[in-house]
């Protein structure tokens, strides 16, 4: 999701004064990780677009029940060097 979604959907769904919760995660997130994490370190440099698509990805498929932390990036970094990049 771009930043310019999010921003219309949270206009159209909620009003100003509305509490809410929300956790942000960025392409810089996906990068980082991938370059620190043992278990991703084994893998090719990710781009920029790869990182985009690996979000998107979370995005699409989040399981609400656990949310989004840095081993669900981890792992679908995994999954998108998988299945993806072949």
């Amino acid at each position: 999701m771009k930043v310019s979604e999010a921003i219309e959907h949270l206009k159209k769904y909620y009003k100003p004064n509305d509490h809410i919760v929300m956790d942000i995660w960025h392409t810089h997130d996906v990068l980082d990780i991938s370059k620190e994490s043992d278990s991703c370190k084994r893998i090719a440099e990710l781009t920029t677009k790869e990182a985009e698509e690996i979000i998107d990805y979370i995005h699409n498929n989040i399981d609400s029940e656990y949310g989004v932390t840095w081993e669900t990036i981890r792992s679908s970094i995994l999954f998108y060097d998988n299945y993806k990049r072949r």
